[in-house]
């Protein structure tokens, strides 16, 4: 699940948002973030195209390299209003991902996991701001 309360949104929305920016402009981004579906949208496609995950996903199905794609693409937001429910978003960097980067992929997962990204219990020095719903302690 993305994150959902008013709180969680303004806290993901202050630390996307330019450091330094107008309270207007973070409480502007909350509120695209509290009215667009194209998070869930995009993780429930994710979902559908791959419920294994990479460490055990088929490379040989083209389901799983498009939801690898969808897991590594980037979302523009056209803010080109006052009023958020006039933003634009597009999805970009949707190339197929290629199978011959599986290992690479599961390389990365596994570095994730050991080091306890996931957990929240990565090393001191490595720590970003916990702003993920599925964190402990949030």
């Amino acid at each position: 699940m993305t994150s959902q309360t008013p709180e969680e949104l303004r806290r993901v929305a202050s630390l996307i948002v330019q450091p330094g920016a107008a309270e207007i402009d973070i409480s502007r981004f909350t509120k695209w973030l509290e009215e667009t579906d194209i998070l869930e949208n995009l993780k429930a496609l994710q979902l559908q195209l791959d419920r294994i995950g990479v460490m055990d996903g088929d490379v040989g199905d083209e389901k799983f390299l498009a939801a690898m794609t969808l897991s590594d693409c980037t979302i523009f937001v056209k803010c080109n209003s006052d009023d958020p429910s006039k933003w634009e978003a597009r999805i970009g960097d949707l190339d197929l991902k290629s199978k011959d980067k599986v290992q690479s992929w599961r390389g990365i997962e596994r570095m994730l996991i050991e080091e306890g990204w996931y957990e929240g219990t990565e090393n001191e020095e490595s720590r970003q701001p916990v702003v993920c719903r599925l964190s402990r302690g949030v």
